[in-house]
């Protein structure tokens, strides 16, 4: 996968206009999709709770280039924004947290604000102005309540010619007025975007008060005798790149995503639609790296199946 990459990030569409990444809510390390793209692309990374926010020293070795803002994000720009720090880094965000009704949850100490801080905040477009870019090919949110706001908030040309979504809207109520799963589906459903994963988050569903009585074993060990319960979603969208305007830069960037992603059978789409579209030979051989993939995959699970089935035989 390395040696293709190199390949492609090598051609002149890319030395003009590289990748840039968006990363909203960046706490914890370095998105790990993003490593095999990194040394050729542009990150902006957000988050005002500084407590677990690692990105800096890690991210800076392995960008071409990054711009950190420890600041809110939001729709517009102001001196004075509330932001809840909570208990977790994870968990602090500019929404008043609901904790009556979190107190439902055995992960509601998660969400317990320590202190209400005042901030400034800066919107998306002006990140994007101080960074002089003006496109974004993958974006990821995890804005605590705010990512579908956040998202709609940028201007039309931006936002539609965007390669990949992330997301991870709310499903139980966590915070006062925030954005919901169902909302992202609704307005994305819309849009030029499918979606290519979704994965459901979640805790245990048991009053707080009672879980606060259970011995460290059995806190720790929770899992094991009580079922979690939907809470949140990881939501991921590709665009389907149905536009006669699409460039072959933005063929060729989607087909990395999409492989990164292992959606060969979209990436194996892109490239045969790009093949007949551009007169470059370099489509002609995605096309054939996405059904080696393909074939990868289908040996891999042929080997598994004659594995368990061999396993079965002695254990008989």
């Amino acid at each position: 996968m390395n040696k293709i990459i190199d390949q492609i990030m090598n051609l002149s569409y890319f030395k003009k206009r590289p990748p840039v990444f968006l990363d909203i809510g960046a706490s914890g390390s370095i998105y790990k999709e993003w490593e095999p793209l990194a040394k050729y692309s542009y990150c902006i990374a957000f988050d005002a709770d500084k407590r677990d926010f690692r990105v800096t020293t890690e991210a800076n070795k392995k960008y071409k280039k990054i711009f950190i803002f420890n600041s809110i994000v939001k729709e517009m720009k102001s001196n004075k924004n509330d932001f809840f720090l909570a208990n977790s880094p994870h968990c602090s965000s500019t929404l008043k947290p609901l904790n009556l009704e979190l107190n439902n949850w055995a992960f509601a100490d998660l969400f317990l604000t320590t202190k209400i801080l005042k901030l400034p905040s800066i919107t998306i477009f002006d990140a994007l102005k101080y960074a002089k870019l003006d496109y974004i090919d993958w974006y990821k949110s995890d804005s605590q309540g705010i990512d579908l706001r956040l998202f709609k908030s940028l201007p039309s040309r931006i936002r539609d010619k965007i390669l990949a979504v992330e997301f991870e809207p709310g499903i139980i109520n966590a915070y006062k007025g925030e954005d919901k799963l169902y909302g992202v589906l609704s307005y994305m459903q819309h849009k030029d975007f499918w979606i290519s994963d979704m994965k459901i988050k979640g805790s245990h569903r048991i009053d707080l008060a009672i879980f606060k009585k259970f011995s460290f074993f059995k806190k720790k060990f929770i899992d094991l005798y009580l079922t979690k319960s939907p809470g949140w979603c990881e939501i991921s969208y590709l665009n389907s790149l149905q536009s006669s305007r699409a460039s072959q830069r933005e063929f060729l960037l989607l087909w990395i995503i999409s492989t990164i992603k292992n959606q060969h059978g979209f990436a194996l789409s892109i490239a045969e639609k790009a093949k007949d579209r551009f007169d470059d030979e370099i489509f002609t051989i995605l096309v054939g790296v996405s059904k080696k993939y393909m074939r990868l995959s289908f040996y891999k699970l042929t080997r598994k199946i004659i594995n368990k089935f061999y396993c079965f035989l002695k254990i008989r």
